[in-house]
Parts: C-alpha cells; sequence; structure tokens
C-alpha cells in the first residue's frame, strides 16, 4: 500500500481512516485530516491553503470567505489549527469591512462579529445536536491570542466540540468518521457560525 506524504510524516494509506483516540486527534493525525480536506474546500470554491510550520509540517488550513452586509464587503480570514489543549480543531478568525468608498475596518468587538457574519441567526439554525444546545450565542466566540502570529484574534470555542462529534459519529446510520472525513464534519458544526459552508 503506498504511503502519503503529509510534512514531515509518512501515513500509510490503510490506517487513514484510523484515528487513535476520538475525537481528538494528535498532530499527525490532524495534518493528515488537513491534507485530505483541503480538496474539498476547492470544490466549495473556497480560498484556502495549507499552514505549514517552520519544518515544512502542515499545522493547519487558512480560509478566505466575502460576505456584501449592509454595503460593506465583509472579509474572514479563518486559521484551523489544532488546539493543544483540547486536541481538538478550532477556527481561530478575523473580519474586516470594506465600504463602498473604499475605507477599510478590521472588525474588533464580538458583537460586531455576531452582525457581520449573521451568527446569531447561523447557531439557530445550526445547533441541532443536543450538546450544542449548551452554546449560546453570547458564549460561542471569544478573542485569543492567535497562536501562530501572536496577534489578536477571534476564535470558535471548541469545548463541546469534542462531545459534538463523537455523538455524531455515534449515529448508527452514519458512516464511520475517519481522517479523511473529520474536518468535513467538523466545519459543518463549527464552519456555519462565521459562514463557512460547504457545497454539495
Amino acid at each position: 500500500m503506498p504511503n502519503t506524504k503529509v510534512g514531515m510524516y509518512d501515513v500509510d494509506d490503510s490506517s487513514a481512516k484510523d484515528i487513535s483516540s476520538f475525537p481528538y486527534l494528535n498532530p499527525n493525525e490532524f495534518s493528515v485530516a488537513c491534507s485530505a480536506f483541503l480538496p474539498r474546500l476547492h470544490q466549495s470554491q473556497l480560498q484556502a491553503k495549507l499552514i505549514y510550520n517552520e519544518s515544512k509540517i502542515i499545522v493547519g488550513i487558512e480560509l478566505v470567505t466575502w460576505k456584501v452586509c449592509d454595503r460593506a464587503e465583509i472579509t474572514t480570514v479563518a486559521h484551523i489549527l489544532l488546539s493543544p489543549v483540547y486536541l481538538l480543531p478550532t477556527l481561530y478568525f478575523t473580519c474586516t469591512s470594506t465600504n463602498d468608498n473604499g475605507e477599510y475596518h478590521p472588525i474588533t468587538l464580538v458583537s460586531e462579529v455576531y452582525e457581520a457574519t449573521s451568527m446569531t441567526e447561523n447557531i439557530k439554525s445550526m445547533m441541532k445536536a443536543p450538546s450544542m444546545l449548551q452554546f449560546s450565542s453570547s458564549g460561542t466566540i471569544s478573542q485569543c491570542q492567535h497562536p501562530l502570529h501572536d496577534t489578536v484574534c477571534f476564535y470558535v470555542h471548541p469545548c463541546h466540540t469534542g462531545d459534538v462529534m463523537s455523538t455524531i459519529n455515534e449515529d448508527p446510520e452514519a458512516d464511520s468518521i475517519g481522517l479523511d472525513s473529520y474536518l468535513a464534519i467538523w466545519i459543518g458544526i463549527v464552519g456555519g457560525a462565521v459562514g463557512i459552508t460547504l457545497k454539495g
């Protein structure tokens, strides 16, 4: 069976679906999941690229989305990174607004993020799983220091992600979640909060 090269890791294709401690990912598994997810993002016509560290190992994915909101264009730059604490993918992002005059305005308040991304409505429609109902529209997004750039950004807190992924994986009618599908399912749970959705 051929091996897949992901950064400095060699991953046997026969084990590409296996996750050693589901729903938690180790850095190697996360790198493989990112590599497997990138083509799906491109199929959805999302601008996306892999993020590498100084050792040329995949450490995440960068996504850029645009949306027109009240005569302003909202640009969201999102990074999917592995939380070293939760061992789960975490969505870090920044939003900027550009008005009709070309004036650029970074969005710095959580309340502005909710408005710009329509998060309140998205949360109402997307939080179907029982454990996701523990989220509140005021507690899902927080500010933090970006783990790679050491700048202030927003992030979708991963504290309930493991429970939700486990609930989905236990569904007898659903396919087992592997590294090849992990991030596609995860983005369906988390990405909608900030307007990132997959097509098809």
